[in-house]
């Protein structure tokens, strides 16, 4: 009695853990494209270069495009903290590295609880009849 107990008390901890989100480190050099968040999202990495930041002053940055549920969002990271939301993925700079050509090595993280919104391609598209 009790093994089962302690197995439906620890089992909401567990499954907790599971959908919280969990970095993903990643390298990528400029132009370059990487499937990240268990495949859910593709991050091409277009940049390197200073992002204004609230109090004013610049910080290394980067832009970058992120393609998700058939549709593609430009964004730009720094090293402060992650984005906004994109797709149920939040983008971190980690650093930029001096290679040749220049790359940067991004942090993404993501909750697998994200559900997003798709419209299936027979909802979009009208059928045409011939009338036959």
């Amino acid at each position: 009695m009790f093994v089962v107990v302690a197995v439906f008390a620890v089992w909401p901890s567990l499954r907790a853990r599971h959908d919280s989100p969990r970095p993903e480190v990643v390298t990528l050099s400029t132009g370059a494209t990487k499937r990240v968040a268990n495949g859910r999202a593709q991050v091409w990495l277009g940049e390197i270069v200073a992002i204004p930041t609230e109090s004013g002053q610049l910080a290394e940055g980067v832009e970058f495009e992120i393609t998700c549920g058939g549709e593609t969002f430009f964004a730009e990271a720094i090293t402060d903290g992650p984005g906004k939301p994109i797709c149920g993925c939040y983008v971190r700079l980690v650093e930029t590295l001096d290679t040749r050509p220049p790359s940067a090595r991004l942090e993404i993280t993501w909750s697998d609880a994200y559900t997003p919104n798709l419209q299936a391609a027979s909802q979009a598209i009208v059928p045409q009849r011939d009338g036959r």
